[in-house]
């Protein structure tokens, strides 16, 4: 009787192989028969891309123990090696622990994919990220996880871990430049959102709470405000009185409402921190926003 497995294509069996964990596809190795032309190897490099976003949507957090990376190319009290030296040979040092941390978690059949986070013992806020072919320290804009085809905004909220996570919003910008609202109205503090579909889910996005501190900066802002109620600055310097909370609200309102739809327009990735528990809110912080 045939093994099931010659009843299938070639590409079929090798794109189902791809959906198992890593220790499953080396079993599903041993009972293939000889002539199936699939390369182990390949697959498993394959699938530690094409696997991701994981279909549970969830990375997956692999804890490397210390005992594997306990030892040290120099002493942190060694005070004869220059400044320049010293800061070369501990990044050496870093470089050959997270190779040994991939051998370590290649050797375990650990299930390691694209996206998926990598904890040192000794350093758990030490947070790196495996790309696909290295794990890599969060160190630039660049390495930081971003949410892009269809990856859930919750993909990496997993161990209490906070970094910033960056969001691909093309596909979502008019949606956001057309929603943009404010709750001048409700609240002391100006508040600027939007908000957007995706993945089938209703988003917010809230900058930081503003004051006026932040937005009138120079003597152009209070010129501008008195412009806009009909005065000059020597009318203010006669009477600082003609200029009132209410004007420098409104003022602030329509400066920031500017700032958020310029970010919005101007940048393809919007950086973000991820509040599950706030009814899927992506929080923007207010030093992100300048025109």
């Amino acid at each position: 009787m045939d093994n099931i497995f010659n009843l299938l294509p070639l590409e079929i069996l090798r794109q189902i192989i791809l959906l198992l964990e890593r220790k499953s596809i080396k079993y599903m190795f041993q009972v293939l028969p000889n002539n199936t032309y699939l390369n182990l190897d390949e697959i498993l490099e394959t699938r530690k891309i094409s696997s991701f976003p994981r279909i549970n949507g969830k990375c997956l957090i692999h804890n490397v123990p210390f005992a594997l990376y306990n030892t040290q190319i120099v002493k942190d009290d060694n005070k004869l090696i220059p400044k320049a030296s010293l800061f070369r040979l501990r990044r050496e040092e870093a470089i050959i622990r997270r190779k040994s941390a991939l051998e370590y978690l290649g050797n375990i059949d650990a299930d390691i994919v694209m996206g998926d986070l990598v904890i040192f013992d000794l350093t758990p806020n030490d947070i790196c990220i495996f790309d696909g072919l290295k794990i890599k320290r969060f160190q630039s804009d660049e390495l930081y996880p971003k949410i892009e085809n269809d990856t859930p905004f919750d993909y990496w909220n997993q161990g209490g871990y906070k970094f910033p996570i960056w969001f691909n919003y093309n596909h979502v910008r008019d949606q956001c430049l057309t929603n943009i609202q404010s709750n001048i109205e409700k609240d002391e503090n100006i508040q600027i959102f939007t908000c957007f579909i995706y993945n089938d889910i209703s988003y917010k996005i809230i900058s930081d709470k503003v004051t006026g501190s932040c937005i009138i900066s120079n003597i152009n802002d209070i010129q501008e405000i008195l412009l806009e109620n009909g005065h000059n600055v020597n009318d203010f310097i006669n009477n600082p009185n003609i200029i009132n909370l209410n004007n420098i609200r409104q003022y602030i309102h329509r400066k920031y409402i500017l700032y958020f739809k310029t970010f919005l327009s101007n940048n393809n990735y919007i950086p973000f921190h991820y509040d599950s528990s706030a009814n899927n809110v992506l929080l923007i912080e207010i030093d992100q926003l300048s025109i």
